[in-house]
């Protein structure tokens, strides 16, 4: 597989120091920040995921986790996984949940010795079981990385960095199991192939309501400013955000799905006549809310049509 597809599969983000925060060897936190440990990347987009297969994310996407011990002693760490609604770390954003399984993305190491003032670079796998109901996720995982103590030491210092996950979209036609959890979308991720100023082009996606009762849902296209100020929505490498939320819109603002079934969502993208296209093509982000506050998010990608030479060059 060439290096560029890898890395289109398995894509970085955010590469940021993550803050250390102390903690008493007993677990408790101090939300003051101390300055002798850091890791990055401090976030991490992850997309197009694949079942059933293996990722090394240095292989794929030249990415380890890299610990900066800026201490003047070395110090042992211990690196684990876990759900962020039950660590440490911040909560997912919206449109994401917790990885099911935490041991679905793991350390080469579970512990590392980093020398003084210095830094330990550790491989980072995650591998997706083979099973359709887990295609169109979003998903959100915390690593920590934790200061073993020693016998002297009154505290551990502790990060908690929170990756996302984002599996292949499929669409209904091949799928034979509805998405994992309550609420879904089907594909998560719609492409608009072809389109070039002054055109519109119609598509659907599928809300899949797996709650015990029927349920409404709200739909909403952000803006640029919104998906990555409150809502911490990432765009995806290699497109930029589309200009205006106004030239996407859903056919209904809202609809009812009754429980245990299937609706389909129609949507339309129209460009206007004036504009150009940037290089790769613009995304945007469809907001799904359900009546209860819980979200979901379609991205819907217009590509750049090919250019004259590189028509037909595949």
């Amino acid at each position: 597989m060439p290096c560029k597809n890898r890395i289109a599969l398995l894509s970085a983000a955010l590469a940021l120091l993550a803050t250390a925060v102390a903690a008493p060897a007993g677990g408790a936190r101090d939300q003051q920040p101390v300055l002798g440990l850091a890791v990055q990347p401090g976030g991490l987009l992850m997309q197009d995921v694949k079942l059933g297969e293996t990722y090394d994310l240095q292989q794929v996407a030249g990415i380890t986790l890299a610990i900066f011990n800026q201490d003047g002693q070395a110090h042992a760490y211990l690196l684990s996984t876990h759900r962020p609604s039950q660590s440490g770390g911040s909560k997912p954003p919206p449109g994401y949940t917790d990885l099911p399984d935490p041991s679905w993305f793991w350390f080469e190491r579970t512990e590392v010795t980093v020398p003084a003032q210095s830094s330990s670079q550790v491989r980072m796998y995650l591998r997706i079981p083979d099973d359709q109901q887990y295609a169109n996720q979003r998903w959100s995982v915390t690593a920590g990385v934790t200061g073993k103590p020693r016998p002297d030491e009154s505290i551990a210092l502790a990060v908690y960095p929170r990756y996302e996950i984002e599996t292949v979209a499929l669409g209904r036609p091949e799928l034979q199991h509805k998405p994992d959890g309550e609420f879904g979308l089907v594909p998560s991720t719609v492409v608009l192939e072809g389109m070039h100023p002054g055109d519109w082009r119609e598509s659907e996606f599928y809300i899949c309501n797996s709650d015990r009762r029927g349920r409404r849902y709200r739909f909403r296209v952000v803006s640029q400013d919104e998906a990555e100020g409150k809502l911490h929505i990432t765009k995806s490498p290699a497109f930029s955000w589309m200009p205006d939320p106004g030239w996407m819109r859903t056919r209904e603002a809202r609809v009812f799905v009754r429980h245990n079934l299937a609706m389909p969502v129609r949507f339309r993208v129209k460009l206007p006549r004036s504009v150009v296209l940037p290089d790769g093509g613009w995304e945007s982000i469809l907001l799904v809310t359900r009546d209860d506050g819980l979200t979901r998010f379609l991205r819907v990608r217009v590509p750049s049509p090919p250019t004259p030479g590189q028509e037909g060059a595949n």
